[in-house]
């Protein structure tokens, strides 16, 4: 199989091998796809994210700002907005609970591998 990106596809696989969820890496090469871009890869009906670190922080901003967007600020006044600092509120979400529990919409964790961070989406 070709990947729109081989180190993310090579990190992938090695994160595999190591939680122990793929034996070889024929195994990963058979049954790992693309499903949507280059970012995501599905193996064995599991989805992950794999990104590099500004992309993952670029994520986790965007998910944030529309959370604040969509179910928190939808709920303040007009002329109170202006008091909410949407780049602290971010900056302390990432700081206090981290990269995962915004993007991996599984177990909320962030597994490094090299220069990538890895999330499982479903």
């Amino acid at each position: 199989m070709n990947y729109t990106n081989r180190n993310k596809a090579i990190a992938l696989m090695n994160h595999l091998k190591d939680q122990g969820k793929i034996d070889q890496r024929k195994e990963f090469i058979e049954e790992c796809e693309q499903p949507y871009d280059e970012n995501t890869f599905e193996i064995n009906g599991n989805e992950y994210l794999v990104l590099d670190d500004s992309e993952a922080t670029d994520l986790a901003e965007e998910l944030i700002d529309s959370l604040l967007d969509e179910c928190v600020l939808n709920e303040v006044p007009e002329e109170l907005k202006h008091y909410f600092d949407r780049e602290r509120f971010t900056e302390d979400c990432i700081r206090i609970d981290g990269r995962g529990h915004t993007i991996s919409s599984y177990d909320g964790e962030e597994h490094e591998q090299g220069n990538y961070y890895i999330y499982r989406t479903n």
